[in-house]
């Protein structure tokens, strides 16, 4: 009787044993599912699904329905090249313009494989979908430091200090990165709403400043080139009178002001007359015409009245840079 018992103990055993091994076998389809190729992010709500079945499945026996919300299962009809809830798919390995919906952000997809044997398979993938609108772009650059250009290569900025900061406008725009060789970025920042200033330090007297920015979902704009050149030297100024002293007859005063900067296209003057406490003045420009030869232009003052007056020059060029000279005008009838 025990030794009975012990046979049907042992058979009880091989028999759930069985059953354990039969389950397992019904309940699992080897599978892998895989989006746009191995992609991460997609600017199209329409997407091609990649299916993977283990080599000893036999794929002509298999049915496959894919979601996005584990609830709502639909097909894809090769010969009709549709897809419709509530059918199921034959095997192939990729399916066409799977539609994940229109909601930014990560969306899973999720399939479903059964066989005649009443094993299934499930599977699981993602991807982020960012659609064009939400690009990010960057739509305004401001030069905060002082200087004079637009940052184009014809015109760049011209400044006076290897330290910069620059003020950018952006859109669809969470972060940015800058770099000043194209090759190595900055880290990138936190854009709080859509305005940003950035401090940047220039590596050389002809600069370049990259600057790209991305969205939320990681998708990055086309960078951005800002062409600088930095100025640190005042520009060459005299002031030549044809004369001994610089005299006015009948309150006029005539003498030339001789300018050159190679870095500046232009340098502007300020002339100020101090006629006991009131100030005349008198600005203008001079065009740099030859590279390390100065440019002359002569300068007319009317009205002065007898005395001698204390006159400040004051010549600027594009980045700020300032030379002062100082003469005295003996204002005569």
């Amino acid at each position: 009787m025990k030794n009975f018992r012990n046979v049907f103990i042992i058979l009880f055993m091989v028999l759930l044993l069985m059953k354990t091994v039969s389950a397992t076998e019904k309940e699992n389809i080897p599978i892998e599912l895989s989006v746009n190729y191995g992609q991460d992010l997609t600017k199209e709500n329409t997407v091609i699904l990649g299916l993977n079945v283990d080599e000893e499945v036999n794929k002509k026996d298999l049915k496959v329905q894919f979601s996005i919300d584990k609830e709502n299962w639909k097909g894809y009809n090769n010969k009709k090249d549709i897809w419709k809830f509530g059918i199921s798919s034959e095997y192939q390995p990729y399916y066409p313009k799977f539609n994940i919906g229109t909601v930014a952000g990560k969306r899973n997809i999720y399939v479903k494989v059964t066989d005649s044997k009443g094993r299934i398979g499930y599977g699981k993938t993602s991807i982020v979908y960012s659609p064009i609108s939400n690009d990010p772009k960057i739509d305004n650059i401001y030069n905060l430091t002082k200087g004079s250009g637009n940052g184009t290569k014809t015109d760049p900025y011209i400044v006076n200090d290897k330290n910069i900061r620059i003020k950018i406008n952006t859109i669809n725009s969470k972060k940015v990165s800058y770099s000043v060789n194209g090759k190595e970025w900055s880290s990138w920042r936190r854009i709080n709403g859509n305005t940003t200033n950035l401090n940047i330090v220039l590596d050389k007297t002809n600069s370049k400043v990259f600057l790209k920015t991305k969205n939320e979902y990681g998708v990055e704009s086309t960078s951005k080139l800002i062409n600088y050149i930095i100025d640190e030297s005042s520009p060459a100024l005299d002031v030549v009178t044809k004369y001994n002293s610089f005299i006015a007859t009948n309150g006029v005063v005539k003498f030339d002001i001789a300018t050159n900067d190679d870095k500046s296209k232009y340098v502007d003057f300020n002339i100020m007359i101090d006629l006991n406490g009131n100030l005349v003045k008198k600005s203008g420009r001079v065009k740099n015409y030859i590279k390390d030869k100065l440019t002359y232009k002569e300068i007319t003052i009317k009205g002065l009245p007898d005395g001698v007056f204390n006159t400040k020059i004051v010549a600027k060029d594009s980045a700020g840079n300032e030379n002062i000279k100082y003469i005295k005008i003996k204002s005569l009838e």
